[in-house]
């Protein structure tokens, strides 16, 4: 059966949501848009939870605003971190 995850992040990552497609609904998209935006994005944050919290082979879909205002800003760091996913074939 298909699993699906959804991860928060900004300056700390959180699963919202694991489970089938079809059981991420309304009530799981309004509790995001409640949780609103909390500040400064870290896109460290969002990479190390994605590469920890992804299962080997998986896909991944990264939606962003492509400002990172917090946490690890270095190019080659982040690079790493791309790497890592990609040699566990996410």
């Amino acid at each position: 059966m298909q699993q699906i995850q959804v991860i928060l992040s900004d300056q700390e990552a959180i699963k919202h949501y694991a489970g089938p497609p079809a059981g991420f609904g309304a009530s799981e998209v309004k509790s995001i848009v409640s949780r609103g935006a909390l500040g400064a994005s870290s896109l460290s944050v969002a990479l190390d939870a994605m590469a920890k919290w992804s299962p080997k082979g998986s896909r991944v879909i990264f939606f962003t605003d492509g400002v990172v205002t917090a946490g690890q800003q270095d190019t080659g760091k982040l690079k790493t971190l791309l790497q890592t996913m990609s040699e566990r074939g996410i």
